[in-house]
């Protein structure tokens, strides 16, 4: 030991230190990040991956790394915005130093949003032809001209029924027209 007050005189002493020696702690350092569920676009699923990101606090030198995603579930598979998403797993330290660390669990409540899939359909694809008999509107059924929708392919398997509607250039009898 070294006497290091800054006193002009320290150099006229010797520390000599006695008795048993004496036990402490070193306890790991906290270290903070941010989490952010991610929006997707609606798969039938509640599966959900949650960003990691702004791990802070490392002390200079030292290799600690945290995985940039983990995986977690929407309260719903349903088409929506500010769904909770609630965490499958935790965020875990890796890296040489990552003894020396602990992070916290998310414990702030997560939302993202589903947005609706597309569906194309290609009108010349529709059953039917677009014909009617005048009836004082413009306003066609381009399923076949009758109340059955058409059933057409979603994600997973599931079966999607469409009525696509269109409009005549104008309400009066004709062969041509423009839909």
């Amino acid at each position: 030991a070294s006497v290091t007050d800054g006193n002009t005189n320290k150099d006229n002493y010797a520390v000599t230190m006695s008795g048993t020696s004496t036990t402490g702690t070193i306890t790991a350092k906290t270290l903070t990040y941010t989490a952010e569920a991610n929006n997707k676009t609606y798969d039938g699923t509640t599966s959900a991956t949650i960003e990691i990101s702004n791990l802070d606090g490392i002390v200079s030198g030292d290799n600690v790394t945290i995985a940039s995603s983990i995986n977690g579930t929407f309260a719903t598979s349903n088409v929506g915005t500010g769904i909770v998403v609630t965490p499958s797993s935790q965020p875990v330290l890796e890296g040489a130093s990552k003894g020396n660390y602990v992070i916290g669990e998310i414990t702030e409540t997560l939302k993202a949003n589903i947005t609706a899939s597309g569906i194309t359909i290609d009108l010349k694809d529709l059953a039917g032809t677009i014909s009617k008999t005048y009836d004082g509107n413009n306003t066609v059924l381009f399923s076949g001209n009758s109340s059955k929708p058409v059933q057409v392919d979603g994600v997973n398997g599931e079966k999607i029924n469409i009525t696509v509607t269109g409009t005549y250039d104008t309400k009066n009898v004709g062969t041509g027209k423009s839909v």
